[in-house]
């Protein structure tokens, strides 16, 4: 795990973010700019609860993390042989995956994708 002063980040994470141009560091320093020292414990976990959300806004303007959703998730739905044409399946679920990260947390939305992709171990 990579530790620093203010923010623990896994390696292969900051090694994956650092390969795109991401300092997470210089993001976890920016947003501390303009806050009074000593870092408070309040201060500390507002910059936490929003370090993910600005990490996440960085990497979707990656242009080579922006491939065509449409197509990958076409290929992803193809394998369950449904009688709805898939272009409107994927448009739906397009739509409604928009819509979701408005509503829940990234967590649930992490579960949702597990299910939609089929990625849940079991007995099978």
């Amino acid at each position: 795990m990579h530790t620093s002063r203010y923010v623990h980040v896994p390696d292969e994470s900051a090694h994956r973010a650092s390969s795109l141009g991401i300092d997470v560091q210089r993001t976890w320093f920016k947003l501390l700019r303009g806050q009074e020292r000593p870092i408070t414990f309040d201060v500390y976990r507002k910059a936490k609860s929003t370090v993910q959300r600005e990490l996440t806004k960085q990497i979707l303007c990656v242009p080579s993390m922006n491939p065509n959703h449409e197509n990958h998730i076409r290929h992803k739905l193809a394998r369950w042989h449904v009688a709805t044409p898939l272009g409107l399946i994927t448009r739906r679920l397009l739509c409604r995956l928009s819509r979701l990260k408005s509503l829940v947390t990234p967590r649930v939305q992490s579960a949702v994708f597990k299910t939609i992709w089929n990625g849940w171990c079991t007995s099978a």
